[in-house]
Order: C-alpha cells, then structure tokens, then sequence
C-alpha cells in the first residue's frame, strides 16, 4: 500500500472521527444498529418480528382512537 499525502491523511482522519460521532449519538446508533440486524439477517428473527407487528398494531389502534376522538370531538362542537 502506497503512503498517503498528508491532506488525504487528514481528510480520512476527519472522516473517522464524524463517522464515530455519529454512531455514538443516539439517532446514529440506531440506526446503525438497525444496518446491522438488516445485513446480518437477524432483524428478521422472531423477536424482531413479534415486536414490529405489536408496535405497528399500537399505532394502528392509537390513530383510530385519536381519529375516533377528533371526530367525536368536531360533531359535539356542531350541536
């Protein structure tokens, strides 16, 4: 492997450290994580996939109430 100049040093530098920052954030370790699982193919284990439907059904039941209220809500404001 050829030694590098000093700038492109500097640049791969710069790149590693913005690169870690954002993998020790919280958003950023997420979804690293969420990379991860993916290319390894665990995100596809049952564990993963119970959890997914029943956030997905929460949210579901959450915005037919919430929908279900706003609608009550405006024909109780009409009387």
């Amino acid at each position: 492997m050829a030694p590098k100049n000093f700038s492109q040093g500097m640049q791969d530098e710069v790149s590693r450290q913005l690169q870690a920052r954002f993998v020790r954030s919280g958003p950023g370790r997420e979804l690293y994580q969420l990379y991860h699982r993916a290319k390894s193919g665990a995100l596809f284990s049952p564990r993963y996939i119970i959890a997914g439907v029943s956030a997905l059904f929460g949210l579901i039941v959450m915005g037919c109430l919430g929908a279900g209220g706003l609608i009550a809500a405006w024909f109780g404001m009409q009387s």
